[in-house]
């Protein structure tokens, strides 16, 4: 099974301070055009600035304690922070084999979010081929239908499909 997804979003308007709490990886959502200035802190001590706009993808400094964030009074914004590093998008499955037989599957992250909770011996995939295709297909199923269930069965999938596979 994957790993689980810890993430928190941070909703507010104009200037605030958010607490790292051990998140790794943050993607800051803002209206088209709006640009927000980030300060990671270190205690009191800054660490770097960043002025940022709609889908930034940020890696948090490993010693932020907190992130200062600048906008006007009127301006709301969004931080979703997560405790993993996604590799590219949160929604763009990719996968593939090494020249040794590992499969590798990334960009999942939204989907292993929603159905992370369901417990899944709950869901029967007999009646699926155990195949990537029919993972890829179970994919965006749950991305389009958003539905924890549909996710969940994804999941299960993906864990029969990996285990089909020599892991690293």
């Amino acid at each position: 099974m994957a790993p689980r997804i810890d993430r928190t979003l941070i909703e507010k308007t104009g200037n605030f301070t958010v607490t790292t709490n051990g998140y790794l990886y943050l993607t800051t959502v803002v209206d088209a055009g709006v640009v927000i200035d980030l300060y990671f802190m270190n205690g009191t001590t800054g660490i770097y600035s960043q002025a940022v706009g709609d889908g930034t993808r940020i890696i948090i400094p490993p010693n932020a304690t907190s992130i200062k964030v600048g906008a006007h009074s009127a301006t709301s914004w969004k931080l979703l922070m997560q405790k993993t590093i996604p590799n590219k998008n949160l929604s763009e499955l990719n996968m593939y084999r090494d020249q040794t037989g590992n499969l590798f599957i990334s960009g999942d992250d939204d989907v292993l979010f929603r159905g992370q909770d369901t417990n899944l011996s709950t869901l029967d995939i007999t009646g699926l081929r155990l195949s990537v295709q029919t993972l890829s297909e179970l994919f965006m199923k749950a991305l389009w239908s958003g539905t924890a269930s549909d996710a969940a069965k994804y999941i299960k999938m993906k864990d029969a499909v990996l285990a089909q596979y020599p892991k690293m």
